[in-house]
């Protein structure tokens, strides 16, 4: 789910390589969710998918 949000701006076509800081601010933000989700399990990834689906892109 992480990887999913991190490659979302990449995807959209990011005109720029990703410097020192967005790669650790990803690498954060995968880790993050995936300490989250072992936590909280399916309830967290639920509710990750249910924001995900509410936002227009």
């Amino acid at each position: 789910m992480g990887a999913l949000i991190v490659s979302a701006p990449f995807a959209a076509g990011h005109p720029f390589p990703p410097s020192t800081i967005e790669l650790g601010v990803a690498t954060l933000i995968v880790i993050t969710f995936a300490l989250m989700g072992c936590l909280w399990g399916g309830r967290f990834v639920d509710a990750v998918s249910r924001a995900l689906d509410s936002t227009p892109v």
